[in-house]
């Protein structure tokens, strides 16, 4: 148990861990703090960032070449034995569950030398589904389900045409197994809610999206409920898209906005220590208080950068075309994150109502 997401990496250290437990938010939270020390000066700066492309293009090339394995081996040398050694030095892999994981975040940690594997799974399966194989693992999946767990995509819950991108069966997981539930306690109506029949089996509805691939690993998108419906009648996923924003150096924490709106909006909160290291190199003078740094040109030129960015991996209608800049961290103690770090999308909703009318004023 840690003491702290802001302990995190001094508790790896003292405890020399082998392997951890987590959600992708501490992970997000572990990067950020590595990075802040890596990039101190311009120099170091250059040769961090040198080496995690580096490290990334090492573990998502099938056949990496000659080339590349020298590239890798220096990076290692230079920048990820320092990293690992801040974290103990002896950590054979972690876990990733409670959350969709950013695949690029995920990426960079194999990159360094940390292999991340992803894994799902809910209360009521006790709790573990799928998880990545440590001898094997791909990055961007959950991994395959683990031994005696059966999976079934119900396509039926998905418009049709929604996630044609998809390279496998998408649809809502349902799953059955020795550790799935029988039901609720003392609460028969929901009970029947959460299983169905198919096959003259009983399975229970995951409630999430998820993509079976050929191979049979899985992907996920979002909870089913989650989707954004637009206005045009388009469902969009918002996971994926705050995904993009895991490695994103001004940008501390997003969430997507949209439903009976023209158009994907989203709130962000950014990341006011890189938005001082930013003012310093460019010469800004900011305001100190967070609320009013979220009002100053500069600021929203920075995030712009970073929006720009993810909408080029996006389509057409998933990407941000506005967003408004809070100044509150949203974290378990103003109740805008599970105990799990999970968001808490109405409550945050409701907490920057405003905010969100403002992205939808002039529509």
């Amino acid at each position: 148990y840690a003491e702290s997401p802001d302990t995190l990496r001094e508790d790896f250290s003292l405890i020399s861990t082998t392997t951890a437990t987590s959600v992708p938010r501490v992970y997000e939270k572990i990067y950020d703090a590595i990075r802040e020390q890596a990039t101190e000066s311009s120099v170091k700066e250059r040769i961090f960032n040198w080496a995690t492309d580096v490290g990334e293009a090492y573990h998502t090339t099938e056949d990496p070449g000659l080339g590349l394995r020298a590239r890798a081996a220096v990076a290692d040398r230079l920048v990820f034995q320092q990293v690992r050694d801040a974290l103990g030095g002896n950590i054979d892999f972690l876990i990733s569950g409670g959350g969709s994981l950013s695949a690029e975040l995920c990426a960079l940690y194999h990159g360094m030398g940390l292999p991340i594997l992803e894994g799902y799974g809910l209360t009521e399966t006790a709790p573990v589904l799928t998880v990545n194989p440590p001898e094997a693992p791909k990055i961007g999946t959950i991994g395959p389900p683990v031994v005696d767990v059966e999976t079934k995509i119900d396509e039926s819950v998905i418009p049709e045409g929604e996630f044609d991108d998809a390279l496998g069966v998408t649809g809502e997981l349902l799953v059955r197994g020795p550790n799935v539930t029988d039901g609720y306690w003392q609460d028969p109506a929901a009970t029947e809610r959460a299983f169905t029949q198919l096959d003259g089996r009983r399975w229970l509805r995951t409630g999430d999206v998820i993509e079976e691939t050929a191979d049979g690993f899985l992907v996920y998108h979002d909870r089913l409920k989650q989707l954004i419906v637009l206005s045009t009648g388009k469902n969009v996923a918002p996971q994926p898209i705050e995904d993009l924003f895991a490695t994103a150096d001004r940008v501390d924490q997003i969430m997507v906005v949209g439903d009976d709106e023209k158009f994907v909006g989203a709130l962000i909160v950014p990341d006011f220590e890189e938005l001082a290291r930013l003012a310093d190199r460019e010469g800004v003078d900011l305001p100190e208080e967070p609320a009013a740094q979220c009002e100053h040109e500069a600021v929203h030129r920075w995030i712009q950068a970073a929006v720009d960015e993810a909408n080029a991996e996006l389509e057409r209608t998933e990407r941000i075309k506005a967003f408004e800049l809070v100044p509150e961290e949203w974290t378990t103690r103003n109740d805008l994150l599970t105990p799990s770090m999970k968001k808490k999308r109405r409550n945050i909703h409701q907490e920057f109502e405003a905010a969100v009318d403002a992205i939808y004023a002039e529509t």
